[in-house]
C-alpha cells in the first residue's frame, strides 16, 4: 500500500473520531434553576427559590419550547418544598398537560416521558401554591437513546464529499486539466466555504423570520410522515388542527424535511440546505456568467462578489428571509437565459426555464420581479426576437415553465381565489415606508451584525464599469447590448429603493399598489439590483481594453473588499455558556423548538381561514352539546381522526381537532361520504351526528383533489423529459465540450 494511501486512510479515521468523540447527542439536557424562564422568584446561586411572603401563587417558571423526536426519556427534578400541592406540568403541543405533584419528602424525583411521535413543542412549567417555600435546583432531560443523529449524519456527508473527491481527482478531466482550471475550482469552494462560516458553530442563530421558515420544514417533514406527497397541510400545527402549507413555495425544503425524517436535528438540516444552497450559487454564478459571454476570470469574480454580497448575507443571517435567499441563487441563471433565449445561443433556452422556474419554487415575489424582467427584456430585444425569428424557443419556454411548476400553481391558485383565506393579514406596511437615502446605498462593512442594507462598494465599482464602458466601447455586439439592458435595468431597480423614487404618487394606480403593497419593501430591490449590476460589470471588466493593464489588481481589490464586508464581528463566540457547563450551547440549541417570543407568529394569519385564532382551537372533539354524547373511541393521526360515539339527541355536531381546508373527506361506518362545514367560530370541521341511539363512527381524512394529483403528475412527467433532453445533449455535445475544468 503506498504511503500517501495510508496517510490519507489515518486521515480519515481520525477525523471521525473527531466527529465521534464530540457528539453530544447521549448527553442529558440540565437546566439549573437560575436558567429556567421564571414570572417571579429570587435566585440564590444557581437555585430558584420563592416562599409565603411573596404573596404569589400561579406559575412559577417555565423552560423553552423543546423539539423531541419520538422515544423514551427520563425527566429529572432536582427540588425542595414543604408542601405537596406544588405541580410540575409537562405540555405536548398543546395538548392536556402532564401533571406532576412535587413531593416534600424527597430532594430528587425521576419521570418517564414517552412520546410516540415526534413533538414540536414540549414545555415544563413549574406552580406554586402561594404557601411553603419551594426551591427549584435544576430540570434534566436525559434519553434513553439519542436526542439526535447528527453525528452520523456527519459521518455520512463526510464520507461521501470523499468519496467524490477522490472520483473527482482520479478523473481523466480533472489530471489533464491545466492549472487555472484546477485553481478556479478551488476558488469556487473557497468562497462557498467562506459563505459558510456563520454557520460553523453547534448552535442555530436567531434571525427574523426564521421561525417560520423552521415551522415549514418541520411541516412538510410532518406531512410527508403522514403520507402526503406533495405535502399541502402541515399536520402537527396549530396544535394538530393543521397549517395550509402550498401558498409558499417549498420545493427545496424537501431536503431538511428528509433529513430531519431520519432524526437529524432542525440546525444541523437547516444548515445543510444553507451549505447546498451556498455552493449552488456559486456554481450557477459562475456557469450563468461563462455562459453570457464573460471569462473565466469574469465568472469567477461574479461568483466571488455575489455570493459574499451585502444583501445576501443580510436576508439569511441577519433577516431569516429563506425564501428570498434561495431565489437569489437562481437569478444569474434568469439573466443568462434570458440572453441566450432572446439574443444569444438559442439552443440554451433551457436556462431560462430553469431558472424562473427556481424563483417559483423558492419564492413569489421574486419569480414576479424575474416575470417583469423577462417582460422589459422581451420589449427592449423586440427587433432581434422578430429578425431572427425566436418564437419557437420564447413559446417552448413559457409552456416548459407552466408544465414544470403546474403541481404548485394549480393548489396556489386554487386557495388563492376560493377565498376564505386571511389574506388581509399581508396588508400591513406599504412599499415606500421602507425605501432608503441615497448616502446609505454604498456602505460595506458592518461590524456588528449582517444587517447591511446597501450594494456595497464593489458593487458599485461594477455598476462604474457599466457607465464606463458604455462610454468608451466602440464594438458593439450582442454582448454589450445584453450588458446595457443588464446595467439600465440595475439603475432602475437602485432608484426604486431610494427615497428619491415617486412611491406614494405611483401608489395611488390599481395595479402598481398591488404589486408594490406585496414587495412591501423598498430594500427587496436590492438583490435583484446586485446580481444586475454584477453580472454586466464583471462581464465588461474582461472586456474593455482601457482596463486590462489593471484588471488584476481591480480584481485582487475588489476581492478582499467583498471577503472583509462578509466578516462578522463578534466580541466573543465561547462554545459554552459559562465555565461550568458540560455540554455546548449547540447541544441545547439544537433541542430548542421552533423560536417563539411576543412579537412572532410561527404560522402565519393569512393563509388561514379567516378569523381563525390559536385561543379557538382545541386538541380534542368539541361536541354542540357534550351531555347527549357518549365517546367511546377517538384518535387522530396526522391529518386523519376516527370517532366512535352514541348521541341520544337529533340535531347535534360534532367539531374536529382539523381546521376546514379543500381535500378532506368524511365517511362513516358503512363507507358512506358525511356533508362536513366549517364552524362559524373556529373554522374546524363540523359534522352532524346520528342521534338514533346506536354506536357510529365517523372518519375524516385527507385525501387532497384531484385536480393536485394530476397537476403534480404532469409537472414530474416534464421534469422527467426535461431532464432526459438536458442529458441527451450533454451525451451529444460531449466529445466538443471541454467540461467546467477546461472552462
Amino acid at each position: 500500500m503506498k504511503r500517501k494511501t495510508v496517510l490519507y486512510i489515518l486521515f480519515l479515521i481520525t477525523v471521525l473520531f473527531i466527529i465521534l468523540s464530540a457528539d453530544e447527542s447521549r448527553r442529558p439536557l440540565i437546566l439549573t434553576g437560575d436558567n429556567l424562564r421564571r414570572e417571579t422568584g429570587s435566585v440564590d446561586g444557581s437555585s430558584l427559590t420563592i416562599a409565603a411572603d411573596s404573596g404569589y401563587s400561579g406559575r412559577l417558571a417555565y423552560t423553552w419550547n423543546y423539539m423531541l423526536e419520538a422515544g423514551s426519556y427520563r425527566i429529572g427534578i432536582e427540588y425542595r418544598t414543604d408542601t405537596a400541592d406544588n405541580t410540575l406540568y409537562i405540555q405536548n403541543n398543546g395538548s392536556t398537560p402532564v401533571s406532576h405533584c412535587l413531593n416534600p419528602a424527597f430532594t430528587y424525583e425521576e419521570l418517564p416521558l414517552v412520546l410516540e411521535k415526534d413533538s414540536q413543542e414540549i414545555l415544563f412549567e413549574f406552580f406554586y401554591n402561594g404557601t411553603g417555600t419551594l426551591t427549584l435546583n435544576s430540570l434534566q432531560i436525559t434519553p434513553e437513546g439519542r436526542f439526535y443523529q447528527d453525528a452520523f449524519f456527519l459521518i455520512v456527508l463526510f464520507l461521501l464529499a470523499n468519496i467524490i473527491g477522490v472520483c473527482i481527482y482520479r478523473s481523466r478531466r480533472f489530471q489533464t486539466a491545466s492549472i487555472q482550471s484546477k485553481m478556479i475550482l478551488f476558488g469556487l469552494l473557497a468562497v462557498a466555504f467562506v459563505s459558510s462560516i456563520p454557520l460553523m458553530n453547534g448552535a442555530l442563530n436567531w434571525a427574523d423570520d426564521l421561525c417560520y421558515h423552521l415551522a415549514r420544514i418541520e411541516g412538510i417533514k410532518d406531512g410527508l410522515a403522514d403520507g402526503q406527497l406533495p405535502v399541502v397541510i402541515y399536520p402537527e400545527a396549530l396544535y394538530g388542527n393543521g397549517y395550509l402549507n402550498c401558498m409558499y413555495p417549498n420545493l427545496f425544503l424537501y431536503i431538511p424535511a428528509v433529513i430531519r425524517l431520519f432524526g437529524v436535528s432542525m440546525a444541523a438540516s437547516y444548515k445543510f440546505l444553507i451549505i447546498l444552497f451556498h455552493m449552488l450559487t456559486v456554481w450557477i454564478t459562475y456557469a450563468a456568467v461563462k455562459s453570457a459571454g464573460g471569462s473565466r476570470k469574469a465568472a469567477l469574480l461574479a461568483a466571488i462578489l455575489y455570493a459574499l454580497c451585502p444583501y445576501r448575507f443580510t436576508n439569511l443571517y441577519a433577516r431569516g428571509a429563506l425564501g428570498e435567499f434561495l431565489a437569489m441563487t437562481f437569478m444569474p441563471l434568469l439573466l443568462a437565459g434570458l440572453y441566450h433565449t432572446l439574443m444569444g445561443d438559442r439552443r440554451k433556452w433551457w436556462m431560462l426555464v430553469l431558472g424562473i422556474s427556481g424563483l417559483i419554487q423558492t419564492h413569489v415575489l421574486s419569480a414576479v420581479i424575474g416575470a417583469a424582467f423577462c417582460i422589459l427584456f422581451g420589449i427592449l430585444c423586440f427587433s432581434s426576437v422578430l429578425y431572427e425569428k425566436r418564437y419557437l424557443e420564447i413559446l417552448k419556454s413559457i409552456l416548459l415553465t407552466f408544465l414544470l411548476n403546474l403541481w404548485f400553481i394549480v393548489p396556489f391558485l386554487y386557495f388563492y381565489k376560493k377565498g376564505g383565506l386571511w389574506t388581509s393579514a399581508l396588508d400591513w406596511c406599504t412599499f415606500s415606508e421602507y425605501s432608503l437615502n441615497l448616502s446609505g446605498l454604498f456602505g460595506s462593512l458592518n461590524i456588528t451584525d449582517y444587517r447591511t442594507l446597501s450594494l456595497g462598494l464593489p458593487i458599485a465599482f461594477c455598476a462604474a464599469v457599466c457607465l464606463f464602458a458604455i462610454c468608451f466601447t466602440a464594438k458593439k455586439d450582442s454582448i454589450h447590448r445584453f450588458c446595457v439592458i443588464l446595467f439600465v435595468l440595475g439603475c432602475i431597480c437602485t432608484f426604486m429603493v431610494t427615497s428619491q423614487f415617486p412611491g406614494w404618487p405611483l401608489m395611488n394606480i390599481g395595479i402598481i399598489e398591488f404589486l408594490f403593497k406585496n414587495i412591501q419593501f423598498a430594500w427587496r430591490m436590492l438583490g435583484p439590483a446586485s446580481i444586475l449590476f454584477i453580472f454586466a460589470g464583471c462581464v465588461l471588466l474582461y472586456r474593455l481594453d482601457l482596463i486590462a493593464p489593471y484588471r488584476k489588481g481591480i480584481f485582487l481589490a475588489l476581492t478582499a473588499i467583498t471577503l472583509l464586508s462578509a466578516v462578522h464581528y463578534q466580541p466573543e463566540d465561547f462554545a459554552y455558556q459559562n465555565y461550568y457547563d458540560t455540554t455546548t450551547v449547540g447541544h441545547q440549541s439544537k433541542l430548542r423548538g421552533i423560536p417563539r417570543g411576543d412579537n412572532t407568529i410561527v404560522y402565519p394569519f393569512e393563509w388561514r381561514p379567516q378569523g381563525t385564532m390559536e385561543t379557538d382551537l382545541s386538541t380534542m372533539p368539541v361536541f354542540s352539546d357534550q351531555t347527549s354524547v357518549t365517546v367511546h373511541e377517538f384518535a387522530k393521526n396526522g391529518t386523519s381522526s376516527i370517532l366512535e360515539y352514541t348521541c341520544m339527541n337529533s340535531g347535534q355536531t360534532v367539531s374536529f381537532p382539523l381546521i376546514y381546508y379543500a381535500g378532506y373527506h368524511a365517511s362513516d361506518e358503512n363507507g358512506q361520504e358525511l356533508s362536513m362545514t366549517p364552524h362559524p367560530e373556529n373554522n374546524t370541521i363540523q359534522i352532524a351526528l346520528n342521534g338514533d341511539g346506536q354506536l357510529h363512527r365517523i372518519e375524516v381524512r385527507y385525501k387532497g383533489l384531484k385536480s393536485f394529483t394530476a397537476a403534480f403528475l404532469i409537472s414530474l412527467l416534464s421534469a422527467g423529459l426535461l431532464l432526459y433532453r438536458l442529458l441527451h445533449m450533454h451525451i451529444i455535445n460531449q466529445k466538443h465540450n471541454k467540461g467546467v475544468f477546461h472552462g
